[in-house]
């Protein structure tokens, strides 16, 4: 996944661009982001059921989640352009991961006023 846009961070900032810019492209990358956030979901359930990913979030919220850092990853990277990506993704990924994680402890809604305490998204 990081090997093919770092060839060419120039590459990355014209498909932003042209989603940006044509409402065909942006119909185009939705239908294909829909298919992804599909399979990533699945991947995201197989690892709720596996107790490897937290369980307290729907897998569809957690998939989109990691969808939005990656891309977003992807969108800071190809401002420098340099060789940075796979030590940016490495990073984001972990931080996220750290999230995602399960624990002994819940995750959510434990603070006296109902606010999300501990490691949320």
């Amino acid at each position: 996944m990081i090997q093919e846009p770092a060839r060419n961070p120039g590459l990355m900032r014209i498909l932003l661009q042209a989603n940006l810019a044509s409402e065909p492209v942006r119909e185009s990358m939705r239908e294909n982001h829909q298919r992804g956030h599909a399979y990533l979901t699945q991947i995201v359930e197989v690892g709720q059921q596996r107790q490897e990913i937290r369980s307290d979030l729907p897998a569809a919220e957690i998939a989109h989640a990691i969808r939005q850092t990656l891309l977003g990853t992807l969108l800071i990277w190809s401002v420098f352009g340099d060789a940075s990506l796979e030590q940016r993704i490495e990073t984001a990924l972990r931080v996220l991961w750290n999230g995602l994680s399960p624990s002994s402890t819940p995750h959510r809604g434990n603070g006296e006023d109902g606010s999300l305490q501990g490691n949320t998204l």
